[in-house]
């Protein structure tokens, strides 16, 4: 037969219950076939066993045949199966002298060494090659297994293959761009023959903060002395704090502000006692009513905000009659400037009622009332005090 395929292996996935792999290449023993279980998720790869594991048809067939897994050893979901065609490196045709020479086992004992080429090119395209243009001096090493142990093989100063004459114990490799301006370091540490590798942020652990990957964040950042948000900051439920009795500044620029925005709820702000179990809420009015206000802070020394709960006192303060709402309490007129105190008298006699000599603006006295004055009173001129019907004005 002409050998027109170059097809070596077949590759299928299995499900389970499958138990029939077909391959479209001719071999000639069932030896030829080798059977690999891959496992998807590892790649670990395990080579099966004729008769325990499977069985072959379709020896010396042009088109293939099958293969046939046996009860127990059909591949699951998420296993490969590969079928790699292995002709034995044999030849056992032999031709004796003025025997006939059949064509049919001259061209068997072709075909298989087409196959055996055909198999190593399959091999050697699996395997690192140079380009045609390269060229390694050598490809062979001088140390033996035990000088190459725990070695790493690469390339010398001339670009030939060898392995490295020392072990590799720490490889420190610098990372940049985790934030903006920010030049963090990592630590990568070979351990021994496992090849593990101890990773280490080098990013310093602050008095509250954990270290790096243990404990999930960055405690502090000091390398970046002028660090920039990418997006909104979210502060997954923890504080800004401060060590030191250190104080904690909001530095808009220029006309900036600082603001607290609102969300479902208008923007709120809470003053918390010294163990957070008491607090004084400032919030904003809500969006329904419309307003934008400006709440300036007096001038002057330490004071206090006027409370409508709490009993406190105005000193030199006006409040607008509109202000005032509700029922006033009771004033006897000490602490209010302009207002007549009452009876005085000498210490701590109230004899005398105090009022003035001369009527300069008109008047008029409250309808249904009566008004009485100690006397002399001059009303001046012009100047008009006017009594109702039924009221009456005493001079005493």
């Amino acid at each position: 037969m002409t050998v027109s395929s170059t097809t070596t292996r077949r590759s299928a996935g299995g499900d389970g219950s499958n138990d029939t792999f077909s391959y479209n290449f001719k071999i000639f023993d069932d030896d030829d076939i080798t059977v690999i279980i891959r496992t998807d998720s590892t790649g670990a790869e395990t080579t099966k066993t004729k008769t325990t594991h499977y069985t072959v048809t379709g020896v010396g067939s042009a088109s293939g045949g099958n293969v046939v897994f046996t009860s127990g050893n059909i591949p699951a979901s998420g296993e490969t199966v590969v079928l790699l065609r292995t002709t034995a490196r044999t030849q056992l045709t032999d031709y004796v002298a003025n025997d006939p020479f059949p064509a049919a086992t001259h061209e068997d004992a072709l075909d298989k060494l087409t196959f055996i080429v055909q198999e190593l090119e399959e091999q050697i395209g699996r395997s690192l090659k140079v380009s045609q243009t390269n060229v390694i001096a050598t490809s062979e090493f001088t140390a033996d297994a035990t000088a190459r142990a725990n070695k790493i093989l690469g390339f010398d100063g001339s670009g030939d293959l060898t392995v490295s004459e020392g072990k590799v114990d720490t490889v420190t490799v610098s990372a940049s761009g985790l934030s903006a301006g920010a030049t963090p370091t990592a630590s990568a540490t070979y351990t021994g023959a496992t090849g593990a590798l101890a990773i280490a942020l080098g990013i310093p652990a602050g008095a509250t903060g954990a270290t790096g990957p243990a404990g999930g964040g960055v405690a502090d950042i000091v390398d970046d002395t002028t660090p920039q948000l990418g997006g909104d900051l979210d502060m997954n439920g923890k504080d800004i704090v401060t060590t030191s009795n250190a104080d904690i500044e909001l530095n808009p620029n220029g006309t900036g502000k600082t603001v607290l925005k609102g969300n479902t709820n208008p923007g709120t702000m809470v003053f918390n006692c010294e163990s957070n179990s008491h607090g004084q809420t400032v919030k904003a009015q809500p969006h329904s009513a419309s307003v934008t206000n400006t709440l300036t802070l007096p001038p002057g020394g330490d004071g206090e905000l006027v409370s409508t709960v709490a009993t406190q006192t105005l000193t030199n303060k006006s409040i607008a009659a509109s202000q005032l709402t509700g029922a006033l309490p009771a004033l006897d007129g000490s602490s209010l400037t302009g207002i007549s105190a009452g009876a005085t008298g000498g210490g701590s006699d109230q004899i005398f009622y105090e009022n003035g000599q001369n009527v300069t603006a008109d008047y008029t006295i409250t309808n249904g009332k009566n008004a009485m004055s100690a006397g002399p009173i001059t009303i001046n001129s012009g100047v008009t005090v006017t009594v109702g019907s039924g009221e009456t004005y005493t001079v005493v």
